[in-house]
């Protein structure tokens, strides 16, 4: 991989990064107003809440993959697959740069 894509897409990391945090934030923040809302009692969590925590899960889990990815370009394995060494697709990279593996790979943890 070229030094300047490494870069572009190590921008669009670090630039993802507050986004996501932000999210997170607005979702924790929604979490606890629903459970906690100000001038009522108390009442049974919504359907809705259950999404809204869902939703926080997976943005933190972009989030941690957005810091392993960080690491791996710092460490120079940045685009290569965690799990057998290849070269991940950059049309992948360039959708996800945070994506760890290929997507051989990623099919097979995902079938087990």
């Amino acid at each position: 991989m070229k030094k300047s894509e490494l870069e572009r897409l190590k921008g669009k990391l670090l630039d993802a990064r507050p986004r996501l945090t932000d999210e997170i934030h607005r979702s924790i923040e929604a979490v606890i107003e629903e459970i906690n809302p100000v001038g009522e009692d108390y009442k049974e969590p919504s359907e809705g809440l259950d999404k809204e925590v869902a939703l926080e899960r997976a943005q933190e889990g972009i989030l941690n993959a957005i810091n392993d990815a960080l690491d791996r370009v710092e460490a120079g394995t940045f685009g290569k697959c965690v799990g057998c060494g290849k070269a991940i697709a950059r049309d992948r990279l360039e959708a996800m740069p945070y994506v760890a593996y290929c997507t051989d790979c990623e099919r097979a943890l995902e079938a087990d």
